[in-house]
């Protein structure tokens, strides 16, 4: 009986149906169908691991950038509580009041982000309203018609200020959500 069909126990006549559970191997081929799979199986598993590495490297560049983004925005917080606290103050300001606000523009001139320019701009123009405000300050015990004039701008560059804080944290709020 020659049979196309050869299974682990019998041999099926052509066309012939075996009972489940058994396997057929087709007479004539060769074992180059289980290295072919075997070939296959090893090609999706490195193209999975190198889709897997690629994603947690995404990942962990995004989750380092919002970090980052997350201090920066912590920074401008305090400067904006700093400005508000300042301009509730009865009078004007003076250099004494004006010691933390310094301490907080340094920190704000060593933050870094080269892989955003435009956050880079906006940061360097929130040092130079900074240094216009800080430049309003009043002498200590100064009074008269200077004075006046002085606390006017300090009006002024104090809405500047504030508004180039909001327009940052807008920013960086943006930046952290994508």
């Amino acid at each position: 009986m020659s049979s196309p069909y050869v299974t682990g126990r019998e041999v099926l006549p052509p066309g012939g149906f075996a009972a489940a559970g058994h396997m057929y191997l087709a007479v004539g081929t060769t074992g180059a169908t289980p290295v072919l799979l075997g070939v296959l199986s090893a090609l999706v598993a490195i193209a999975l691991a190198v889709t897997g590495w690629k994603l947690a490297r995404h990942y962990r560049r995004r989750d380092l950038e919002r970090a980052d983004l997350t201090e920066l925005a912590q920074l401008l917080h305090r400067i904006h509580v700093q400005v508000q606290i300042l301009t509730q103050q009865e009078g004007v300001v003076t250099a004494p009041d004006l010691l933390t606000l310094r301490t907080l523009k340094v920190e704000l001139e060593c933050v870094t982000t080269p892989s955003l320019p435009d956050l880079s701009t906006a940061l360097a123009n929130i040092t130079s309203r900074l240094d216009a405000y800080v430049g309003t300050a009043v002498p200590t015990g100064a009074a008269g018609p200077d004075t006046l004039k002085q606390a006017q701008r300090q009006g002024r560059a104090t809405q500047d200020l504030l508004t180039a804080i909001r327009q940052v944290q807008a920013a960086v709020q943006r930046l952290r959500s994508r």
